[in-house]
């Protein structure tokens, strides 16, 4: 029967930790002084080296350069150590003899180590990465308390133990000790480029591995495991749990690496780990410092150097933490100078006196000025009129506030004025002090004069639509002038009170066509103090006759205190007849138009009201909108123009309206307050 086990690297975890728990089992079950005990141990020993060589030789034929060739180096070092204890059991447990020291299982096991550091050196070599200071202080660190411990508590007892003489077995020992450290060397340099180089899971555990490797020897060569017998119990499973541990790094190099892992939350915990290791191992070395009773000593020296070695690293790691944030101002700066200099809007810089400090290519474009021009300068190109409006502005930038898309006029460096659209926004310290002013400036020309031509296009729509009206109110008196005429031609003398009804009669035409004109005539935009009241009596006499025709009465609530508001009349009295002209054909079997009129602080508001009717409810949100109309022959530009009208002016236009009832216009505009020139 066929077990249904899989191999992955769970089931060889778990054969690893059984082989070890049997290990462990036996070791502790026998004296290590008698012959059964040493027979066991070194078949353990032995058949453990030989799985590992064996899952490496396996596992590294099916793998592509150049990790292949890291893993025969690997198998090789491995190979070497299950020929080291398999010559160990052969002497000790087949021969029933000493093993030799120097002899022929210390040659391979220094062979096994010599592959295992080539091997860590090829896979450093042949991996690219950024080259940092910051690992070789931490390596060094760790290196030099490794090298002061072994010197004071191996190195040192041996060379008591042998009476100061240089033996063979000395020597044998002192070459372990140094490939030791050479491996350890190897190891921490591989670990601390870990992340830059492909298979890191399979790597962790041959340094895991190899670390346990150099922990084990350390205590086999020292003089305390000499003296207990009990000690090689515990570090011989050691060895071999090294071996596999290797060996099943080599078994997971072949499993394609995870992409949907996470390899933020490793590299910050091998970061931690990497900060960690160096002052443990300080730590470690000052409580043995403090324990031990000599003054002056290897550990002392070491502990000294450490420091030494910390202190520069924290040095070098200011001095890279410097370079990189340097280098981010640096790259922020062309970033921001790049976007500055090629963005198509106007930009400039000035302090809090006014002097400009920083512009940018578009400024030049537009304005004329360049930057030797202008930079340290005041830019003086606000008309007077507008001077105080800007003073405003400037406040409220003080205040830490932004204005955004402020439509205004500018002079250009030969006195032309251009339409611009400005944001200005403060620019802050540290202490989160407005320290100057950023202006970003749009030319805004060429939307102007397409606004302009709409609204003239509009304003001959609404002159031919109220010449009928005009042609009827100027017929009545001009009627009555022509019967004055004809019984003057009969002979018959025109009394005064007659000559003062003709007068009268021709200053109304008069007045009439006057009205007329300024609706009809082109002017150009000029924003001033304008009174609602004046316009709207105006517009009253243009619509009377129509209102007259369509019996419709239109009534203006009585005069009150009202403010002027900063306006272009002209532009005003186009909406206000487009709004009267709407209720009027909403209305046609007549009806009443009322207009109000109400005041605060802040704003002026003209309601109209008609009988009219009314609008849905859906298409209330849409009104003008290009095109949209609910009249025969309309066009929706009437109310789109108007909307804009008001825009322009800082104001708002809503709508109320309900079906069979009527319809409700309000418009509200600023009231700004100007200085009296």
């Amino acid at each position: 029967m066929q077990l249904p086990l899989k191999l992955d690297a769970r089931t060889y975890s778990t054969a690893i930790a059984l082989y070890m728990i049997a290990f462990y089992v036996w070791n502790f079950s026998f004296d290590p002084t008698s012959r059964i005990w040493s027979i066991g141990c070194n078949a353990f020993s032995t058949m453990g080296s030989l799985t590992a060589a064996v899952w490496l030789v396996v596992g590294s034929r099916n793998l592509a350069q150049p990790d292949r060739r890291f893993w025969l180096l690997v198998a090789f070092g491995s190979c070497c150590y299950f020929g080291g204890d398999a010559t160990w059991f052969l002497i000790q447990v087949a021969l029933v003899s000493k093993v030799p020291s120097p002899g022929l299982p210390d040659v391979l096991y220094l062979l096994s180590t010599l592959a295992y550091i080539l091997a860590i050196g090829y896979k450093i070599v042949t991996r690219r990465f950024e080259f940092r200071l910051a690992p070789l202080f931490d390596i060094a660190i760790m290196m030099t308390v490794a090298i002061s411990l072994s010197r004071e508590f191996i190195v040192k007892p041996i060379f008591l133990q042998d009476g100061n003489t240089f033996t063979p077995s000395v020597l044998i020992s002192l070459i372990y000790i140094t490939s030791d450290l050479v491996l350890l060397f190897g190891a921490l340099a591989l670990y601390w480029v870990l992340d830059r180089i492909h298979g890191k899971q399979s790597l962790l555990y041959i340094i895991f591995g190899m670390a346990l490797q150099i922990a084990a020897d350390s205590v086999y060569y020292s003089p305390f495991a000499n003296s207990n017998e009990w000690v090689y119990a515990v570090i011989d499973p050691l060895y071999t749990l090294s071996l596999l541990l290797i060996s099943l790094g080599g078994y997971v190099s072949r499993i394609p690496e995870s992409k949907n892992g996470t390899p933020q939350i490793c590299n910050n915990r091998n970061e931690a780990v990497r900060m960690a290791l160096p002052y443990t191992m300080i730590v470690m070395m000052l409580i043995i410092l403090l324990l031990q009773q000599e003054r002056v000593s290897i550990v002392m020296w070491g502990f000294a150097s450490s420091i030494l070695l910390i202190v520069l690293r924290q040095f070098n790691s200011y001095r890279f933490k410097l370079k990189v944030a340097s280098e981010e101002v640096r790259s922020i700066r062309n970033y921001l100078d790049s976007f500055v200099n090629h963005t198509l809007d106007a930009i400039h810089v000035t302090d809090q006196h006014g002097n400009v400090l920083r512009i940018n290519h578009a400024f030049e474009e537009l304005y004329g000025w360049r930057a030797a021009e202008i930079l340290g300068k005041p830019l003086n190109n606000i008309p007077d009129s507008l001077r105080e409006e800007y003073e405003n502005i400037l406040r409220a930038v003080r205040r830490n506030e932004s204005v955004p898309d402020y439509e205004t006029v500018r002079y250009t460096k030969s006195g032309t004025l251009v339409d611009v659209s400005i944001t200005t926004t403060p620019i802050l310290d540290d202490k989160d002090e407005v320290v100057a002013t950023a202006s970003i400036t749009r030319n805004i020309s060429a939307r102007k004069k397409s606004e302009e031509a709409l609204l003239q296009s509009e304003k001959l729509s609404v002159i031919g639509q109220l010449a009928a009206g005009v042609a009827y109110e100027i017929r009545n008196p001009l009627t009555t002038l022509k019967g004055f005429i004809q019984l003057q031609q009969r002979g018959i003398i025109i009394s005064d009170p007659n000559l003062s009804l003709m007068l009268a009669e021709l200053d109304r035409i008069n007045l009439i066509v006057s009205e007329f004109l300024v609706l009809a005539k082109p002017q150009a935009t000029d924003f001033r103090m304008v009174n609602i009241q004046a316009i709207l009596a105006e517009i009253d006499v243009l619509l009377q006759p129509q209102a007259i025709m369509q019996n419709i009465q239109i009534s203006i609530a009585p005069p009150v205190a009202i403010p002027s508001v900063y306006g272009e009349s002209n532009q005003l009295k186009q909406v206000f007849i487009n709004i009267l002209k709407n209720a009027m054909e909403a209305m046609p079997c007549g009806g009443n138009v009322c207009i109000e009129l109400r005041a605060d602080s802040s704003c002026l508001l003209i309601r109209f009201s008609d009988q009219g009717c009314g609008i849905p409810q859906e298409s209330i949100t849409q009104l003008g909108d290009p095109f949209f109309t609910n009249k025969e022959n309309g066009t929706g530009l009437g109310l789109m123009v108007s909307k804009q009208i008001i825009a322009n002016h800082k104001g708002s236009i809503t709508f109320d309206s309900t079906l069979g009832e009527g319809t409700t216009v309000d418009i509200r505009l600023p009231i700004i307050q100007l200085p009296s020139n």
